[in-house]
């Protein structure tokens, strides 16, 4: 059942009669951690008042409270739950032991206390404990909701008789719940109190009082105590903007007396001031130490315009570095009054724009702009504005439809830029960060946006630095023209050996507080900003407080104005005139090689923001960054040798840089490489959350980096000029094009992409300045920067490119190379980088031309990378893309050079592929895979769910139609996941048979397996070879990280095969070898059959031998005898030869192979096919080469044997004794016709002789040759025992050539062999 009393609230009072023999001073809380601690239950802080008529009912209230939510639950599970609250002195913590858990109610409890009977009194302790007061209740009462119990310390002891004074002691409350036997404790809450501070509080605060009361807590529990010395407490916290500190005072008061303060300036350190409205602080002297003051000093606002009764004149106000001026196509009216300035008007986009004098505030600084706004007229606009020196914003930026806004206009980053005025007036304090570039002056702005009358007051307009801790603020200045600028509004800073520069903070309070240091002790020292350069090199100055620090960096040049390192043929040498910011001296009689390198976009997969994921492929590719970017960019500047490195933008990747490990890695990089480089920062470098100021710091600290910040919009506008000698080569401007939009923790770093006024004008008064100090005029000057502005594009309109034709190569382009014009475009539809370019009143080109820039260099397109010279001379060149990050054009990745040498200015692209690597490109790929080029072949890799995601490689190689090849394929497994090698399949574009998987492993490299696939095929049609690589999957996510590399492809000479080609099959895998056919089979079946055609024709009648050879790798449960020749057609299609089925193998042991040879007579006038085949009943395989293939028509047509027996051969025949006898004879009718009285000659080989012993005894006749027996010996013995036989004669009739073979012997089993027999016709007599 649960209990609900409505309206009544539970109450518990205690009367605190106990005489505590000694008084306790106020102390500190000892919060005990060891108190188990309740989320629901809670006590309120500090503590009230119980007041009653009856003296005895009055003292210190404690709330304990819970969610009626909650309470009702707990009561529902736990109907016996109890809830109570200690009571005890604060100063027993200390007198005896702490309040805790274990102390209270542990099993050796320090305190005990008297019990609640069941009439609801309680009891007397009897105990030897030290007592303390316990009320407990099984209920808590509803107020506003929520459910409170309220435990009071009543009739207080109050010193009578020279007794114990409780009044003024403090007590404290500690509430609990109890279920069974567990406590859980109220976590505590600042509720240490004492009586007479809660009456002092309710007097002033409690307005329910009566005065009455008022009057009773005065006299009951305060009067006896105004004689009373106590303590308060004065804060003085000091704000300069970077940190907080604070001073503390301790001093005595009478007790309830009035204390006050007044702060006055004169009390503050110098530079602050007081930051409260209140001339005076007061309080009341409260008992135990209560009473705190806290009194802020803020640094001097660096403006602070009070406009009561100001003089207006012409619409306008002016002061010293100050003015308010109407603002708007129809200008508002301003007007003053001891109110302040009022504007008023009647059209929306007007009011007052406030203008302030930038010599008194700070570039990358945070600061507030503070003022009311009272009156109507709907909302008003404040903004932020920079005006140039010329009095107008300092750079315009447009969107797409031309629209121009200031580009340092200020979004708040609180409470936006819409203000509503109100009739008491509203106040604001806006937020805002100053920009980096040289303004002279900050505009804040209102203005009314609604076309209806309005009228608004501004008493005042207050710019003040930001008092909270922050990287902004501390600043490091240097004297110009005899005043303190910022020191990085003073271009590059550089010394020589032996001088000094002095450094400065600008906050006047924080002398001889900063902490000064040097990098480099070596190079420079600083003694209180006073820097001394030692030797040459580069040196960090440092100025720190606390944790907050600004740098200076210089470059120190030797005695003899010399740099510490040089650069190949070039050396930095300090020139104080020329208004460059470095100058490199060439040495005399050597070429000056400068490198452009666009776009390696460095990148740390570990640092992937949420949202902006990778594609699986790429992100195992870019991992790699050795392979992604370093190896070919080293490749690249050890084969060009420049002196000078430009880095066209997009240095690294920022976006995955946040922690800024990246920067330091690439500079690493190029400062190992010992050559200087010069970069300008694209759209994605200044992307990193550790910022742009940071970065530039990197750079300007690194040994062999040209590098300045610039003072205009942008982080990288600086010069370079470069002589040989007195003769001036080049001045190279260093143009920043902006664009970062994703530094999602510095927002002040993102600034829409664009070549500014500020930039531009700069340049050229930099063009100015140098050519007024130069003895000649520079051979060709170069500007270099990240987004390419029109001119890049326009210049190559004259070679077919416009919106209709993106992708022109310049290698196909005859008069592109007669101007010495390269490279290929390939640009998407809003190739138009720069929104700027569409609406800038003067043509870039033009002045570039006419400043004497022949050289404007860009990245960013990763896909285009031409060189051409525009009408007026100058060329544009977009820098070939350096490594893989995010994407490139296979085969078109690497650099640019541009020489100066005896023979002028020459330009080249450098094309980083390698040499001997035979896949030469890609020619066609799914967007999901990642690839790039490796020594001798390519990376791929992939991730994600796609079936058959493939790539296309181009080749070194041609193919010929009818031609044979031997394509063999490498692969290197990096990483495969959740997928199979067999996955993997390679197939090429003249092959009808696809996706060969069957990988062979052929090792490791460092770990990684290796494998080799190879086919032969012959090509079908003319053309160049193309070689894919695919995998099968199914849906599942997957991966693969994998290179394919020393891709050959081998053209046989199959000119000596006598088979030509396939004549059908019944399932056989096969391939061409080069003297034959390679046939596999596996599987269950009868008759496994494979045909083919052969380079032979037959004649129907003629005889014929057909000779193969067979090489079984291996036969599984068939034999040889089951293999089968013949002459028949796959699948039963008869046989127009005559060659019948055969399978009279024998084996030749020497060639390990079986030799199969057979005559026939030809059934038809046909070419000639042949068939193999296997017959076998059930399960088997084999894998056989059949080759050699021989069909002759044999000398011998026919053979009569008799005790000698004769055996035709495809060049003559066998002999062997039958038996034995006297004469054996064995005569042979030959395929060669003879004419009466022409002459011949015979010649033939004996060979294979069995017994040697006999060969005296073997004989040749011919009855048409008239040839009577010969013996074989009247022949020449040749070296292997055998004889060549020639005989020539004249035929006496003409007719079929008989040949007749005799031996005279009585030896059964005599065996010799006749070989190429040949009948010539032989030359008269």
């Amino acid at each position: 059942m649960k209990i609900r009393k409505k309206n009544a609230l539970i109450a518990a009072t205690a009367a605190f009669a106990v005489a505590f023999a000694v008084g306790g001073a106020a102390l500190k809380i000892n919060v005990n951690a060891d108190v188990a601690e309740s989320e629901m239950l809670t006590i309120r802080q500090g503590a009230s008042v119980r007041i009653s008529e009856n003296y005895a009912q009055n003292g210190i209230r404690y709330e304990l409270n819970m969610q009626k939510s909650d309470y009702e639950d707990l009561k529902e599970s736990n109907p016996n739950v109890v809830f109570g609250m200690f009571i005890a002195p604060v100063d027993y913590e200390t007198l005896y032991a702490p309040l805790t858990e274990e102390n209270l109610t542990g099993e050796n409890a320090k305190y005990g206390w008297a019990e609640k009977l069941e009439d609801g009194t309680y009891g007397k302790y009897t105990g030897t404990k030290t007592q303390i007061i316990n009320l407990v209740t099984d209920e808590m009462g509803e107020k506003d909701g929520a459910m409170v119990w309220y435990a009071s310390l009543v009739n207080l002891l109050h010193g009578e008789n020279g007794g114990t004074d409780n009044r003024n002691r403090e007590f404290i409350g500690i509430g609990y719940m109890k279920a069974g036997d567990v406590y859980t404790f109220a976590a505590r809450n600042d509720n240490v109190r004492s009586m007479t501070y809660v009456a002092q509080q309710a007097r002033e605060k409690d307005t329910k009082l009566t005065e009455t009361q008022k009057t009773a807590l005065y006299e009951n529990y305060i009067k006896d105590f105004v004689n009373t010395d106590v303590s308060y407490t004065v804060n003085y916290v000091y704000d300069n903007g970077l940190e907080k500190t604070a001073e503390t005072t301790t001093q005595m008061a009478k007790l309830d007396s009035e204390i006050v303060i007044t702060p006055e300036e004169s009390v503050a350190p110098d530079g602050f001031v007081y930051s409260t409205a209140e001339t005076q602080l007061k309080s009341t002297a409260y008992a135990n130490g209560k009473t705190q003051f806290t009194v802020n000093y803020k640094q001097s606002p660096e403006y602070e315009i009070d406009f009561k009764n100001a003089v207006v004149k012409d619409n306008k106000i002016t002061g010293e570095n100050f003015i308010a001026e109407s603002t708007g196509t129809n200008v508002s009216t301003l007007a003053t009054s001891e109110n302040g300035l009022k504007v008023s008007g009647s059209t929306a986009w007007q009011g007052v724009n406030f203008r302030f004098s930038a010599s008194r505030l700070k570039p990358e600084t945070k600061y507030n702009v503070r003022l009311s706004l009272k009156g109507n007229g709907g909302k008003a606009y404040l903004g932020v504005n920079y005006y140039n020196a010329e009095g107008k914003s300092y750079d315009t930026r447009y969107d797409n439809a031309g629209n121009a806004t200031p580009l340092y206009r200020t979004e708040f980053s609180n409470g936006g830029n819409f203000w509503a005025p109100s009739a008491d007036g509203t106040e604001i304090i806006a937020q805002f960060v100053t920009p980096h570039v040289r303004f002279s002056e900050l505009v804040v702005y209102v203005a009314s946006t609604e076309s209806a009358a309005y009228a608004y007051e501004i008493p005042s307009v207050e710019i003040f630095e930001r008092g909270e801790n922050s990287d902004y603020g501390l600043m490091i200045t240097a004297n110009e023209n005899g005043k303190n600028v910022p020191f990085g509004w003073l271009g590059a800073a550089k010394g020589v050996v032996g001088a000094t520069y002095d450094l400065s903070v600008d906050q006047g309070n924080l002398a001889g507080k900063v902490t000064w240091t040097s990098s480099d002790e070596s190079v420079a020292t600083v003694d209180n900003g006073r820097v001394t350069f030692k030797k040459a090199g580069k040196a960090e100055i440092k100025a720190a407080l606390g944790d907050h620090a600004d740098y200076a960096n210089f470059t120190v040049y030797d005695a003899g104005g010399n740099y510490s390192v040089t650069s190949g043929n070039a050396k930095l040498v300090y020139d104080a005139e020329n208004p460059a910011d470095f100058v490199l001296d060439v040495t005399e009689g050597k070429n000056f090689k400068v490198l452009q390198i666009s776009d390696p976009q460095v990148a740390d997969m570990s640092q992937i923001r949420s949202g902006r994921e990778v594609n699986g492929g790429l992100q195992l590719l870019w991992a790699d960054r050795d392979f992604s970017v370093y190896a070919k960019l080293k490749k690249t500047i050890e084969e060009t040798q420049p002196d000078l490195i430009l880095l066209a933008g997009d240095i690294i990747y920022g976006e995955f840089d946040d922690n800024g490990e990246m920067a330091k890695e690439l500079i690493s990089f190029f400062e190992a490489r010992k050559i200087f480089y010069a970069p300008v920062f694209g759209n994605h470098d200044n992307e990193s959350a550790q910022g742009t100021s940071w970065q530039v710091r990197q750079y300007l600290n690194s040994e062999y980096c040209l590098f300045a910040r610039g003072t205009v919009t942008g982080n990288c506008n600086y010069t370079i000029s470069v002589k040989q000698g007195e003769k001036w080569l080049s001045n190279i401007y260093m143009l920043d094009t902006n664009g970062c939009i994703y530094n999602t923790a510095k927002a002040s770093d993102n600034l829409p992409q664009g070549l500014y006024d500020s930039t531009v004008n700069d340049m050229i008064a930099k063009d100015e300045a140098i050519s007024a100090y130069q003895s000649n005029a520079a051979t060709s000057d170069m500007a270099c920067m990240h987004i390419p502005v029109a001119n890049f594009y326009n210049v190559l309109t004259k070679y077919g490119f416009d919106e209709n034709h993106l992708d022109v190569n310049l290698a196909d382009n005859a008069a592109a190379k007669a101007n010495g014009d390269f490279g290929h475009v390939k640009a998407e539809e809003n190739y138009m980088n720069l929104v700027s370019d569409k609406y800038r009143a003067y043509d870039i080109g033009e002045i570039f031309g006419r400043i004497g820039v022949k050289n404007a260099l860009a990245g960013h397109c990763h896909f285009t990378n031409t060189s051409a010279v525009a009408d007026n001379g100058v060329r544009y060149t977009f820098g070939l893309k350096a490594g893989l990050i995010p994407e490139a054009t296979a085969g078109e990745t690497g650099g640019t050079t541009f020489t100066f040498g005896e023979n002028g200015f020459t330009a080249a692209p450098y094309y980083d592929n390698y040499a001997n690597n035979t896949l030469t490109g890609v020619a066609e790929t799914t967007n999901i895979i990642a690839y790039g080029e490796t020594e001798n072949g390519y990376r791929v890799a992939y991730g994600g769910k796609d079936n058959w995601a493939f790539i296309r490689f181009k080749t070194a190689y041609t193919l010929k139609a009818g031609a044979n090849y031997t394509l063999s394929v490498k692969l290197r497994v990096n990483t495969l996941n959740n997928t199979a090698l067999t996955n993997l399949n390679i197939d090429d574009n003249y092959n009808n048979e696809k996706f060969l998987n069957n990988w062979t492993e052929i090792g490791e490299t460092n770990g990684k397996k290796e494998y080799t696939i190879k086919r032969n095929f012959q090509a079908t049609a003319d053309g160049d070879f193309l070689l894919r690589l695919a995998c099968s999957h199914a849906a599942e996510y997957y991966s693969y990280n994998v290179e394919l590399f020393d891709v050959t492809l081998e053209e046989k000479d199959y000119s000596n095969n006598t088979l030509t080609g396939l004549n059908g099959t019944t399932g056989c895998v096969n391939e061409q070898t080069k003297g034959g056919w390679n046939v596999s089979w596996q599987g269950t079946g009868e008759w496994t059959e494979i045909g083919f055609t052969t380079k032979y024709s037959i004649t129907k009648g003629e005889t014929y031998v057909v000779k193969a050879k067979l090489r079984v790798n291996s036969l599984v449960t068939a034999a040889i005898t089951n293999m089968y020749l013949d002459s028949g057609v796959v699948s039963g299609g008869g046989n127009n030869c005559g060659f019948d089925l055969t399978n009279a193998w024998t084996y030749n042991e020497a060639e390990g192979v079986y030799v199969l040879e057979k005559s026939f007579t030809a059934t038809n006038d046909t070419d000639f096919v042949l068939r193999l085949a296997c017959n076998y009943h059930g399960e088997y395989s084999f894998d056989v080469e059949l080759f050699d293939v021989a069909l002759a028509q044999p000398p011998f047509v026919s053979v009569a044997d008799n005790t000698l027996v004769g055996k035709i051969t495809e060049d003559g025949a066998q002999y062997s004794m039958a038996k034995e006898g006297g004469w054996a004879t064995c005569t042979a009718t030959t395929r060669f016709s003879l004419t009466e009285g022409k002459r011949y000659t015979v010649s033939f080989l004996v060979s294979e002789i069995s017994d040697a012993s006999k060969i005296g005894n073997i004989y040749f006749s011919s009855t048409l040759g008239k040839i009577d027996n010969t013996c074989i010996t009247t022949g020449t013995k040749n070296e292997n025992g055998g004889y060549v036989c020639s005989v020539t004669f004249t035929a006496e009739s003409s007719g079929v050539l008989d040949w007749r073979f005799a031996v005279n012997t009585k030896a059964a089993g005599l065996t010799f062999t006749i070989s190429d027999f040949t009948v010539t016709e032989a030359a008269e007599a």
